[in-house]
């Protein structure tokens, strides 16, 4: 009699255990089932377009040559900031290179230029007057900035006329590095089939670290600006040589 008991026993237990087992299974494959692999192509191709870049402010949807206008409109430079900027244009049998020191905050531009003979030039500009002077000198001269942008005055393609491209102008678009740091590259065509501008546009402070024009198959400009200094006093850079405030 205990031995049937037994052996009822043990069958009763067997066939819990299956059912629990069973139920387990089940309840797996429900949990499984929502849970997508990533698919390794789509993976592969996402990689070469999209460059992990740290924290950022640009979203980092797809950029093609359809979105890159709507992506770099959403981008927003520093405020204030001190960069050396490096200007190289080539030439049959030729070349020259100079550098120069830029601090921006807000409209005020201050750039530092130093001249083969040794000199330095200093500009200071609202973008309605820009003062000039020489060295240590303390007096400058005043002009109308005639509608010349920050940007010109640094020698910089101004990466914000990308804007008022005809997207059909736009030959490339992606996400890339540039010596390391993370960017938007954009190739156009605003010249003609031989001529060619690539933007480098940082995706961490929004300023144009890199560009260069070609004609053809020759490198004609160079501009490559990469540290940025964020931590620039205020006052310094932006008074004129007699202390006072540029009206």
């Amino acid at each position: 009699m205990e031995k049937r008991n037994l052996t009822y026993f043990m069958v009763c237990f067997g066939i819990l255990i299956l059912v629990v087992v069973m139920v387990f299974a089940r309840g797996f494959q429900r949990r499984t089932s929502h849970i997508e692999l990533p698919d390794s192509a789509a993976d592969s191709s996402e990689d070469e377009g999209n460059v992990d870049g740290g924290e950022t402010d640009i979203p980092l949807v797809e950029v093609t040559t359809e979105t890159v206008q709507d992506v770099i409109a959403t981008m927003e430079r520093l405020s204030t900031y001190g960069r050396t900027i490096t200007v190289e244009t080539f030439w049959d049998g030729g070349s020259s290179s100079s550098t120069a020191t830029a601090y921006v905050r807000n409209e005020l531009t201050r750039l530092d230029t130093p001249l083969p003979d040794g000199s330095v030039r200093h500009l200071l500009t609202d973008g309605q007057e820009t003062c000039i002077w020489y060295d240590d000198a303390r007096s400058w001269a005043t002009y109308p900035s005639g509608g010349i942008s920050s940007d010109q005055e640094q020698r910089i393609l101004t990466y914000e006329d990308i804007l008022a491209l005809d997207p059909q102008q736009i030959v490339s678009a992606s996400y890339t590095t540039y010596e390391g740091y993370p960017c938007i590259m954009v190739e156009t065509r605003e010249g003609g089939e031989e001529s060619r501008n690539l933007y480098w546009v940082s995706t961490e402070t929004g300023l144009l670290i890199a560009a260069e024009t070609w004609q053809g198959e020759t490198l004609a400009y160079r501009m490559t600006a990469l540290t940025v200094d964020v931590a620039i006093p205020e006052d310094l850079y932006f008074l004129l040589p007699d202390g006072s405030t540029l009206a």
